[in-house]
């Protein structure tokens, strides 16, 4: 009888960028709450420590993560494999452009900004892997996403 593992997404593990955000109730009060930016525990220590390094530090080869934790990149691949469905340089490029997105719907933080942030070594870079993924630029996406008032919405 087989096992079926169950796999982590980006959305289950991701921390916010963000250190607030505007919560309204149903009695029509609003207010800053701060973002917990404590890691969700995923069921793995592996996940749960790749999440906390990507937020920690800007790593952008899966060497530089293998070195790290000193493992093979092929062994913690074959472990990132296992838990998300897909390679641990895909699991990296996913995780920093979920961050783009963020950055780039809730600030005016600039491109470069963002791509520093993020662990880009430039906003090219950033601009080209975004636009390849998603289909459109990141200017075309913030243009897109953000709402008009974002400044009063988040806190970053």
């Amino acid at each position: 009888m087989a096992i079926t593992i169950p796999q982590i997404s980006i959305d289950e593990v991701y921390i916010s960028v963000l250190k607030a955000k505007l919560v309204k109730n149903e009695e029509g009060w609003s207010k800053m709450i701060p973002i917990d930016h404590a890691v969700r525990p995923s069921g793995s220590i592996i996940m749960d420590a790749l999440v906390r390094l990507l937020n920690e530090k800007r790593y952008y080869y899966p060497a530089e993560v293998a070195e790290y934790f000193q493992k093979k990149v092929r062994d913690l691949d074959g472990a990132i494999r296992v838990l998300t469905g897909m390679s641990l340089s895909r699991f990296m490029l996913l995780y920093r452009l979920k961050q783009v997105q963020e950055y780039l719907c809730c600030t005016s933080l600039t491109a470069i900004e963002i791509a520093t942030r993020c662990g880009y070594p430039n906003s090219s870079t950033m601009g080209y892997l975004f636009r390849k993924e998603f289909g459109m630029t990141p200017g075309m996406y913030r243009q897109a996403h953000r709402p008009r008032n974002y400044n009063e919405l988040y806190a970053w």
